[in-house]
């Protein structure tokens, strides 16, 4: 009988996801706005995205002493995050951004050609 030593090579990001969320929970505590601490907290338990998650710490770390601006803007918008890079991007007008994607990729499409078989009949 032989017995085999398998090591378990843990997951990094897994790793950096629980320590960005144990980090940014024990700063919510020291956020004075309620509206923040609810908004980041509700964010909190949905993401897992590590770029996500330290847009929410450096902004909890930001709002510990500027709350007014930031419950502004969090008020406003909520917290947005961006599906294609996970940034957080409720300060951004993300719809003009949109916009010049969706008329580039239209001006491709109609640069290409469709491909048209003119043969002569015979």
């Amino acid at each position: 009988m032989e017995i085999k030593n398998e090591k378990q090579i843990p997951e990094a990001t897994s790793f950096i996801a629980e320590a960005l969320t144990m980090r940014i929970q024990a700063l919510v505590h020291l956020i004075k706005s309620d509206v923040i601490r609810a908004s980041i907290s509700a964010k909190l338990g949905e993401t897992t995205n590590i770029k996500a998650l330290y847009h929410l710490l450096s902004l909890a770390q930001a709002s510990i002493e500027n709350s007014e601006l930031i419950e502004n803007k969090i008020g406003k918008a909520g917290l947005v995050f961006s599906i294609f890079t996970g940034e957080l991007i409720s300060e951004l007008d993300y719809t003009y951004a949109t916009q010049s994607l969706f008329d580039m990729t239209t001006s491709i499409a109609d640069k290409i050609a469709p491909k048209i078989n003119n043969k002569p009949s015979v």
